[in-house]
């Protein structure tokens, strides 16, 4: 999950936090709250 999540800080930084929301939702439903 290390690879993941430099994945998506590298997407936050790129896209911005909507988008590593969204994607972390998919990829976690239960850790999607701690973004909203």
């Amino acid at each position: 999950w290390s690879a993941v999540d430099k994945l998506i800080d590298e997407l936050k930084k790129i896209n911005g936090i909507e988008n590593v929301t969204k994607g972390r939702f998919f990829l976690s439903p239960s850790l999607a709250p701690t973004f909203q």
